[in-house]
């Protein structure tokens, strides 16, 4: 099963673009692909996808070097883990402060790979990924079956 996900995943990039290269910034990067990927989403009111789970954040701050991990409990309980350690956090809206724009966390899981943690750039190609791979509607899959079932007819006769 697994790897016929793969081959539909395959096909899905490419068949649909990359991730533009003139993007510079993480906010670039999160406001082209923030649109796209809602629809794949899960909504907060889902507790069940982000209580007990540790996620941890991301910024494109090339001295940003610290492991934050923020954990959501139930009871509106909220743990912030700077590289081990427990700390208070201040609420408030943090935008209007001056304070980063978004706030990116990404589950603790996801944020490595066989290679080791991945860096913010990264993390922005596994997000458009999501968009990428579930892009592809029913009647594109059905032109390309159709396409690949003429090829075989084709070379048949």
């Amino acid at each position: 099963m697994a790897f016929e996900v793969r081959i539909f995943n395959d096909i899905s990039r490419a068949f649909s673009p990359d991730l533009p290269r003139d993007l510079g910034t993480m906010d670039q990067h999160l406001d082209f692909i923030l649109p796209k990927i809602i629809p794949y989403g899960e909504d907060l009111r889902e507790e069940q996808y982000w209580i007990g789970k540790r996620w941890k954040e991301v910024r494109d701050d090339e001295g940003f070097h610290e492991a934050i991990l923020h954990i959501f409990n139930n009871g509106g309980e909220y743990l912030l883990s700077l590289d081990g350690n427990l700390v208070l956090t201040k609420h408030g809206d943090q935008g209007r402060k001056g304070q980063r724009r978004f706030f990116c966390l990404i589950h603790e899981r996801s944020a490595y790979s066989p290679k080791g943690e991945l860096d913010w750039r990264n993390v922005m190609e596994k997000m458009f990924n999501v968009w990428r791979e579930n892009s592809l509607s029913l009647w594109a899959w059905l032109v390309f079956i159709a396409i690949l079932g003429l090829i075989v007819y084709l070379s048949v006769n």
